[in-house]
């Protein structure tokens, strides 16, 4: 069973938060978006747009691979989206082959310039 977890950015500070994802409404419209911190059990508001989804997969390094993450594979770079009932570059959307994930490497993500570090925890 693959594992579901979120990472988002804080509004307080813009540090990376891994956890469960939750969200509050006032009169249909969505007011709030939160990460439930998955080690401390801490509650993050976090920037909806930066909101990405672990995929299931890691990568050649072992980190884990989020929606909206950068990967290189090959000479090529590719950012990780959801379509159509897969990540991709990862599920089949007319690519001649699959890309494999233990042959790929997270290098960012589309709003940081750099590796992001998370220390992933069971």
């Amino acid at each position: 069973m693959r594992e579901i977890w979120f990472k988002g950015k804080t509004v307080i500070d813009g540090n990376w938060v891994l956890g469960f994802y939750s969200r509050t409404a006032y009169m249909g419209k969505i007011t709030h978006v939160f990460i439930t911190e998955k080690v401390t059990g801490c509650l993050y508001e976090i920037l909806p747009e930066t909101l990405c989804e672990y995929t299931g997969l890691n990568d050649s390094q072992g980190n884990p691979i989020f929606e909206n993450d950068i990967i290189t594979y090959g000479s090529e770079e590719y950012t990780v989206e959801w379509v159509e009932g897969g990540f991709e570059p990862f599920s089949y959307s007319g690519w001649e082959d699959f890309i494999k994930p233990s042959e790929c490497t997270v290098i960012g993500n589309k709003w940081d310039n750099y590796v992001i570090q998370i220390t992933w925890r069971n």
